[in-house]
């Protein structure tokens, strides 16, 4: 019995963890470690105990250290022939270009003549955190009523001077997704550098919305987080996602961020927000949403329903996904929709 409560749980975050669902965008498990523990305790019937602990291995089983690099004697020598160049062009210069000409010392001034002006102070020197924050790039009116407005809902972290990104471009969509991948920065590094993308780029859709998925994943503490997500369904509610190099579909990426909107509008006390917001991506963009995802959403659906004393219809919506929806949800499905109306349980479709 024990083993397979363990198996249970080690699927569902081999799935979640490593990405085997290759239709859904999928984050690592130290990115959003409490929100994924609590989601799994939700849909399953293991402890967080429980949960804590496979997570460990499957983490060991699936994160190897990184290869070191082999230094060949090539890249050795190099530095090497750099120095012997140097030195080299250093004494041609010294046989063949000419002595430069003495600087004459400054005449004494006169008697009575004013005291010559003494030397600007020199400048204060800006720390690195400091250039970080106030660098920017021009912009056009409309994209700078873009980067104002998203400043004025979502505040720098009190953390921002604490961490350096120094060396850190973020230019495009490409850039950001290779960052996120960068197994060397910190969660905080991520979403400064996301952050601050969005600032130097808010004409680039593809990198605003990308970069508002994956920021509460690198600070889930930002108070702010909310405003965040409220920002990109407000501004971006109809964006579509780049499908190259990805398995489901357009509205996949807004879908992520109105599910991670719902629960926290469940966890302050809102379900009937919860409920509208979700209903309103259903209608409008239902039809652009892959079906792992709309049986995420409709899990959330069921929960907000039900909390809002809907109870009918919570059994209704997970009812409807259940029929209507082939993603890897199934189990959950029915597990809720057990919780809700025990008579309702079917046996798992054949597929």
């Amino acid at each position: 019995m024990e083993d397979a409560r363990e198996q249970q749980i080690r699927d569902e975050l081999v799935r979640r963890v490593v990405g085997l669902d290759s239709a859904r965008q999928s984050f690592p498990l130290e990115a959003r470690e409490e929100d994924l523990i609590d989601a799994l305790a939700e849909i399953t019937d293991l402890s967080r105990e429980e949960i804590v602990a496979v997570a460990r291995q499957v983490r060991a089983q699936y994160q190897a250290p990184p290869a070191p690099r082999r230094r060949t004697w090539r890249r050795a020598l190099l530095p090497l022939l750099g120095g012997v160049l140097v030195a080299a062009l250093a004494l041609l210069g010294r046989w063949f270009l000419p002595a430069p000409a003495p600087v004459p010392a400054p005449p004494a001034p006169s008697r009575g003549a004013p005291p010559p002006a003494s030397p600007p102070p020199p400048a204060a020197a800006v720390a690195p955190q400091a250039q970080e924050a106030e660098a920017s790039v021009p912009l056009d009116p409309a994209a700078a009523a873009i980067r104002e407005a998203f400043l004025r809902c979502c505040p720098r972290p009190a953390w921002w001077q604490h961490e350096s990104i120094r060396g850190v471009a973020i230019n495009s969509y490409d850039d950001l997704l290779a960052y996120w991948q960068n197994k060397s920065r910190s969660k905080r590094q991520f979403f400064k550098a996301a952050y601050q993308a969005i600032l130097d780029h808010p004409q680039d859709t593809d990198l605003v919305v990308t970069a508002i998925k994956l920021m509460p994943y690198g600070d889930s503490s930002y108070p702010h987080l909310r405003q965040l997500l409220e920002f990109a369904v407000a501004h971006y509610f109809h964006y579509r996602q780049p499908l190259a190099n990805y398995g489901g579909m357009a509205g996949d990426t807004i879908a992520g961020i109105v599910e991670d909107l719902a629960r926290i509008y469940l966890g302050q006390g809102e379900p009937e927000r919860a409920v509208a917001l979700i209903e309103r991506l259903l209608k409008e963009r239902g039809k652009e949403i892959n079906d792992h995802m709309l049986e995420l959403l409709a899990l959330v659906h069921a929960q907000a329903l039900s909390r809002a004393g809907r109870q009918a219809e919570a059994i209704a919506v997970l009812q409807h996904a259940i029929d209507a929806y082939h993603g890897d949800w199934e189990k959950q499905l029915r597990e809720s929709l057990a919780r809700y109306a025990p008579q309702k349980a079917e046996p798992a479709r054949l597929r």
